[in-house]
């Protein structure tokens, strides 16, 4: 069974597209030549976005990641968080092109299932398509175990309750998509 994609038109509320833009302009002037596409995921690209209560899902794909200063990076979303407090949070992922054609199981699996392209040239189209088997599944889970423990660790060190909230949602959402993963040869829909 061939796996579909779960956003197949962005449909991004009036509310939120400044702030894509934006985003997308920010990246751009910031890191110029070397961002290869720029992709989202969940609700704002679904158009089931929550003013104040939905976050921002980035993903950048580009030859070399370490162009990316995590620190330049962090000061773009500090300040789009602070021009646009309907967003909650920003989470932005970042990985080689190299990295989505050579794991298809992996970051193939992102970016061509997960995510939309919303700058660049979709490099979702070039990976074969997700046949759910084993083999995916294991490679879907292969770090789960050190997210969760990760994950974990910063949650037993957290003091502050937003923090704890926050670790306790990452640390749900990870154990409830691997478990998922499960049942995905079943159902063939993510």
């Amino acid at each position: 069974m061939i796996l579909e994609k779960v956003i197949n038109r962005i449909v991004i509320q009036s509310e939120y597209k400044d702030f894509v833009d934006k985003y997308i302009e920010n990246i751009l002037t910031e890191f110029k030549g070397k961002i290869h596409s720029i992709y989202m995921c969940g609700s704002i690209p679904k158009g089931t976005a929550k003013p104040f209560k939905s976050d921002a899902d980035f993903t950048i794909v580009c030859v070399n990641p370490k162009d990316i200063d995590y620190e330049r990076l962090s000061n773009i979303k500090e300040r789009l968080l602070e021009e646009y407090p309907v967003v909650t949070k920003i989470d932005t992922i970042i990985c080689s092109i190299d990295d989505v054609l050579s794991k298809p199981n992996e970051w193939g699996f992102w970016v061509k299932i997960i995510c939309v392209c919303i700058y660049g040239h979709d490099v979702g189209e070039k990976v074969p398509p997700i046949i759910i088997s084993p083999e995916f599944i294991l490679d879907l889970n292969t770090e789960t175990k050190e997210e969760v423990d990760r994950i974990h660790s910063l949650l037993s060190n957290a003091n502050d309750n937003t923090m704890k909230t926050r670790y306790i949602k990452g640390y749900s959402k990870r154990l409830i998509r691997a478990l998922y993963s499960l049942v995905l040869e079943d159902t063939g829909v993510w």
